[in-house]
């Protein structure tokens, strides 16, 4: 072989590992750093006509993920969505690199937008302790920040949102992992929580971390459940319909996206927003929800807008 041709199939198969690289880059892009846009609109007697056509936005697991400088993308997109609420359930921080000023920068900016509410999720319970020997806790520093921010941080607690005299009934739960030391079962804890502060007259909004407990809420008789923390999945492609893998679900899991109904109990999964030890997504973009409500005595109670 010619060295002038040795030359030529050498840069061709540079180039070819270049374009390919350049490829798979965007594509990664594409998957883990290009959000989504998923509204749902829901119908029920419950919801008292003050709040209809009420906007919700639910948002989960972001694991200190950002979307453009200081989350910018995120931003914006929220602030075009013009929200009545902001729902964030857990993950906020990332256990294994947690960034306390980056995760409450952009909630602060968040919280400027529309009211925001937040329950927390396992990530946050590994942080109620330093990392480090002679360092602040990373989780208690969050929770403080919000706070100063106006957030609402709901531990186990309700909280009624008025509007023109009639209400709805927002309660949020820890992650059972912070009950995970204490007596009885943390799953129990869950259930007396909730059974606690649901109100059989009004509509009741349940912010949480867990899909995997989806038996718990229903149970309960919860009328609207806003969970995240499976990722959807991760790998959302045949033969893995539901996703390859979820964290307490293990393989094949059944709760990782989407809408379930079990009784009058809907449940809503976000896909989340960031990655943790797996940062990884196919056919699975990081997704934010917007939840319509509507006071209708008929019609369907669910309906998908667009994906």
């Amino acid at each position: 072989m010619s060295r002038p041709v040795l030359i030529t199939l050498l840069f061709l198969g540079v180039l070819t590992l270049g374009l390919s690289g350049w490829g798979l880059t965007l594509w990664w892009r594409q998957e883990n750093r290009q959000l989504s846009l998923t509204t749902y609109r829901i119908r029920s007697p419950k919801i008292p006509p003050a709040f209809s056509g009420w906007r919700l936005v639910h948002l989960s697991d972001p694991h200190n993920t950002q979307f453009g400088e200081g989350n910018n993308q995120l931003l914006e997109l929220l602030r075009s969505l013009k929200p009545d609420l902001i729902c964030l359930t857990g993950d906020l921080l990332d256990s294994y690199a947690p960034q306390v000023d980056l995760a409450a920068s952009w909630v602060e900016r968040t919280q400027a937008i529309a009211p925001l509410y937040y329950v927390t999720g396992n990530h946050e319970a590994r942080l109620l302790e330093a990392p480090e020997p002679h360092q602040p806790a990373p989780y208690p520093l969050l929770e403080e920040r919000l706070k100063r921010a106006g957030v609402t941080i709901l531990h186990g607690q309700s909280r009624s949102i008025v509007r023109d005299r009639e209400s709805l009934n927002i309660i949020g739960l820890d992650d059972p992992y912070f009950a995970s030391l204490l007596p009885p079962d943390p799953q129990r804890i869950e259930l007396s929580n909730l059974a606690r502060h649901l109100d059989p007259q009004r509509f009741n909004i349940v912010l949480c971390h867990r899909p995997e407990l989806f038996s718990l809420y229903a149970q309960a008789g919860c009328d609207l459940v806003l969970t995240g923390h499976a990722h959807g999945g991760q790998i959302r492609c045949w033969p893995f319909p539901n996703g390859l893998l979820a964290p307490n679900q293990g393989f094949w899991p059944r709760y990782t996206a989407g809408l379930y109904t079990q009784r009058s109990t809907h449940m809503l999964v976000s896909r989340g927003l960031g990655d943790s030890l797996l940062p990884l997504r196919i056919n699975n973009r990081p997704q934010v929800i917007v939840i319509e409500l509507l006071a209708a005595e008929g019609g369907k109670q669910f309906g998908m807008l667009n994906a």
